[in-house]
């Protein structure tokens, strides 16, 4: 990081739910593995949940500002933010300290 801390970073974004943090590992690593995001139903399946009750998850993901959906109406219109990836390597090396 440049100019500011990591506690600085921490403070700074926004808390996620152990299951919120476990949908947004899911989609990274989805997307790593395809290239390209899971659909509704795949996540749903992830949540082990109907495919339409998966959406208030992807909703609370984007308000808190690590997902954000393309204005294209397709299957696969999620993308990850700058945000996110700044959280889920913050995880990643807590997970490495503990």
């Amino acid at each position: 990081m440049t100019t500011t801390s990591k506690v600085e970073v921490v403070t700074q974004l926004p808390f996620l739910t152990d299951r919120q943090m476990s949908l947004l590992q899911f989609l990274h690593s989805y997307l790593q593995d395809h290239r390209y995001m899971p659909t509704r139903r795949e996540i749903a399946s992830f949540l082990e949940l109907k495919s339409d009750n998966a959406t208030p998850y992807l909703s609370a993901l984007e308000k808190k500002g690590y997902l954000k959906r393309s204005g294209e109406r397709v299957r696969r219109n999620l993308e990850l933010t700058e945000t996110a990836y700044e959280k889920l390597e913050l995880e990643s090396e807590n997970d490495s300290v503990n």
